[in-house]
């Protein structure tokens, strides 16, 4: 099978399972439900290959950009017929401020890395010379990270219940938990997912071990709320992983066309061999 036919055939895979869910939460309301959880990850998913297209791309960054805000402006459509039909704002809002936050932010990190020191980029297929990864992280700094969101979370949880004490003030706490705790869990891990799935060391030794952690990340933003049952802690957990799931099978196919997320040249780009 063709690279071409491999990445259509991704891009309409996308496509009819963004339909399906949609069609599925359209003028519904289900929190906490596996409908839900598909819902939510598929949505966050798409947000952040969209900002791995907006910073690793191999078209012209202006064209890369535009059609990653185009992309986000599409979720941002789909989201509202099926929200606001439902009557569920919070979600929508959430949702609004949460996926270009996060395929934002993911497309800056990953620019930065590509014209900066590190001049991260993806290898096209036939590229024959010698190869080296400059994308790296341990194990510690996943969990390091998660440290740091649990006691951020716990504090906001403690000004929740001793501090803010109106509706207005824990709105303005719950769009700090957005920005501050659920948007970085979202991009660790999917930090984590590029490693595992587009570096040059073998998927089947990485994956296992980041995915499974993507799940544990989950429990994190739960933390947050206070009186969290277990059917929310499993709702996250599920939605986090689910989406680094996602992401990881998506990101396979690419490589299955032979790109390799490596340490580029000069210029930020590898050229095939002749």
């Amino acid at each position: 099978m063709s690279p071409k036919l491999k990445i259509g055939l991704l891009f309409i895979g996308h496509f009819i399972a963004q339909v399906v869910v949609t069609l599925m939460e359209f003028g519904q309301d289900l929190r906490l439900s596996p409908t839900a959880t598909a819902y939510l990850s598929l949505f966050f998913a798409e947000a952040g290959l969209f900002g791995i297209w907006g910073a690793l791309g191999p078209a012209r960054p202006t064209w890369r950009f535009a059609t990653m805000l185009m992309g986000l402006l599409y979720l941002a459509v789909l989201n509202a017929v099926a929200e606001t039909t439902g009557h569920d704002i919070g979600n929508f809002v959430f949702l609004l401020i949460a996926l270009p936050t996060f395929a934002i932010v993911v497309a800056v990190i990953l620019t930065r890395l590509r014209y900066g020191r590190r001049r991260l980029c993806l290898a096209s297929p036939g590229y024959t010379k010698s190869l080296s990864e400059s994308f790296q992280f341990s194990l510690r700094h996943l969990f390091v990270f998660t440290t740091v969101v649990a006691i951020v979370s716990a504090l906001g949880r403690f000004v929740k219940a001793h501090v803010v004490g109106d509706s207005v003030g824990w709105n303005v706490v719950f769009l700090t938990a957005i920005v501050g705790i659920i948007i970085p869990a979202f991009i660790v891990v999917e930090l984590a997912v590029i490693w595992a799935a587009m570096g040059i060391g073998r998927p089947v030794r990485r994956l296992p071990v980041v995915l499974p952690v993507s799940f544990v990340l989950g429990l994190v933003p739960p933390l947050f709320l206070e009186q969290a049952g277990w059917r929310r802690y499993l709702f996250w957990s599920a939605m986090i992983g689910l989406q680094a799931t996602i992401t990881a099978a998506s990101l396979l196919v690419v490589r299955s066309c032979g790109w390799r997320l490596v340490r580029g040249e000069p210029d930020g780009t590898q050229e095939a061999s002749p």
